[in-house]
């Protein structure tokens, strides 16, 4: 019986034949299985056991002290979900990790209404600003800036609006990722150019003329 092991007869078949015809009836338990988890020098996750097709409850991740757990793959190597139900084939899943980098470091200055730049911009560093409070999305790190010709310039900001700069190493590496910086800047307002002078003369009683 598919999931199940024999338990038994019921009642137990005897030694010898009866004088009599009896029945006896098959006795079943249900079999079962085990996911295994192989976190590696992570913390560990204890196996999952239960009966086939009972719904799963998936483990908290491993922790692994300047890493990061990417997700569990499975016999090939390939990230994959965990299954929501029991299977019957008793599979192991091991942790991904990817190595943390410390986030660059990161000054910010305002440089006008509208602009602000990087201080000392760090090569191979990514750098992204978004409205203040808002977190950066994988749009915002897809279009970072980079250092060009030294330089990270931010233009065509709002005057006096609050922004949030993020930093972090460019994640190009499959075995890295990166930490990230913050700083808040305020760029001020716009400032408005005092009128040229103007000659003014009296035309009459009530009236002045302006030029």
């Amino acid at each position: 019986k598919p999931h199940y092991e024999f338990a038994g007869w019921v009642p137990s078949v005897p030694d010898a034949m009866p004088a009599e015809n009896i029945t006896v009836k098959a006795t079943w338990t249900p079999k079962r299985y085990q996911i295994k988890f192989d976190a590696g020098a992570g913390s560990s996750v204890p196996a999952i056991e239960d009966v086939y097709g009972a719904p799963i409850v998936a483990p908290k991740d491993p922790t692994w002290e300047g890493h990061v757990f990417v997700g569990w793959t499975d016999g090939s190597g390939n990230v994959v979900a965990l299954p929501s139900y029991m299977p019957d084939t008793n599979p192991t899943y091991t942790a991904k990790w990817k190595v943390l980098q410390s986030a660059p470091q990161l000054e910010v200055q305002v440089v006008s209404a509208r602009s602000a730049k990087v201080k000392d911009p760090v090569a191979g560093a990514e750098y992204v600003i978004v409205p203040a409070g808002q977190e950066p999305g994988a749009k915002d790190w897809t279009n970072a800036k980079h250092v060009t010709d030294g330089k990270v310039v931010f233009e065509g900001l709002s005057p006096a609006t609050s922004y949030d700069v993020w930093a972090r190493m460019s994640e190009t590496d499959e075995a890295a990722q990166s930490e990230a910086a913050k700083v808040t800047v305020a760029t001020p307002k716009e400032r408005q150019d005092a009128p040229s002078s103007a000659k003014a003369w009296a035309v009459n009683a009530n009236t002045v003329a302006v030029e």
